[in-house]
């Protein structure tokens, strides 16, 4: 299955991963995302599922609009109301909060110094930003027309961040608490950066133009993978189990804790050290007075036979010749040569 809507740059999610697992995941009976979703849709919730059908239409509308109106500074407003929608659709604003949404500041710190950047919205891990208008995924990245910021940062008197691109790894290098995820929103492109893949170019850009074009409305069809891919519950840090309460995967039994499982039976030790006998042992084991030696019989020293040295073949290379005719000591032997 593919998506041509969707821009995988630096491939972010493999081919694989987005042609094959990515569906089949989405479809999984009472563990899948879609079927989280039915739940939640039966108790009256709109899920980001419902909100991506529900935005064509209103993304028809706002393009038309935006089409008539060639001046950057007249589309500010109509491109705020569009990523207002966009925002509520994904999960990430609710729709009965007050309209119209204005600019939330931000205090980011950096290099010991305390800047105000105005984001469309911000949550622990995530952070929204707004650029002009697009359509083409590609043209986001030019900083003097689609990727530039609606509203600057003003870093000194003479820096100043102006593209929507360089505040998003500006942010992922704030000193404390960088978000995770920068959700970049360019009238009808998504782009998601991610601190783990930016510093190597990859991330991803989505099309609403060429999504909506297509209306694949199937189950973990095009527009199912876009909400998976870009919502709020996909993006969002998963919630902290209870405490004392292991989490539990629906469909499944919870583990039992480990204060109920039994104890493991203890091993026997060996009756011998690991490390051998004693040296008491030893000592006891060779005492002169209790045991002979091996060198010693009832007529007191005896010599040990001489052993007959094995003359290496020729050619040998593990015992050479020169060692032929040497000849080992005797044991019991005190004698000087």
């Amino acid at each position: 299955m593919s998506f041509d809507a969707l821009a995988n740059r630096g491939e972010y999610l493999s081919a694989y991963y987005l042609a094959e697992v990515l569906p089949r995941d989405l479809k999984k009976k009472d563990e899948g995302l879609l079927a989280r979703w039915a739940l939640q849709e039966n108790k009256g919730r709109e899920t980001p599922r419902v909100g991506i059908r529900a935005l064509r239409r209103e993304y028809l509308v706002a393009k038309a609009e935006l089409a008539d109106l060639g001046d950057e500074d007249k589309r500010r407003e109509p491109l705020r109301n569009l990523h207002t929608k966009v925002l509520e659709r994904l999960g990430y604003r609710s729709s009965a909060a007050v309209s119209p949404r204005e600019p939330r500041p931000v205090t980011v710190e950096r290099a010991g110094r305390e800047h105000q950047v105005l984001v469309a919205h911000a949550e622990p891990g995530i952070t929204v930003i707004e650029c002009g208008w697009a359509v083409d995924p590609d043209a986001v990245t030019d900083p003097d027309d689609a990727g530039r910021l609606l509203y600057p940062v003003e870093l000194d008197r003479r820096d100043r961040i102006d593209a929507g691109f360089t505040l998003a790894g500006w942010l992922f290098s704030a000193d404390q608490h960088p978000p995770r995820y920068v959700l970049i929103l360019s009238g009808a492109v998504l782009t998601l950066a991610d601190r783990l893949t930016w510093g190597e170019g990859r991330y991803l850009s989505v099309s609403l133009d060429a999504a909506f074009a297509r209306n694949d409305t199937r189950a973990a069809g095009e527009l199912d993978v876009i909400a998976a891919l870009f919502s709020a519950d996909s993006l969002r840090p998963p919630a902290a189990p209870a405490l004392g309460r292991p989490p539990q995967t629906p469909g499944r039994t919870a583990p039992t804790p480990a204060a109920a499982q039994p104890s493991p039976r203890p091993r026997a030790m060996p009756s011998v050290p690991r490390h051998g006998p004693r040296p008491a042992d030893l000592a006891a084991r060779h005492d002169p007075e209790t045991e002979p030696s091996r060198n010693h019989g009832p007529r007191g020293p005896q010599r040990s036979p001489r052993r007959p040295c094995r003359r290496p073949t020729r050619g040998n290379p593990r015992r050479p010749a020169r060692h032929a005719r040497q000849y080992r000591r005797p044991l019991g032997d005190l004698r000087t040569s």
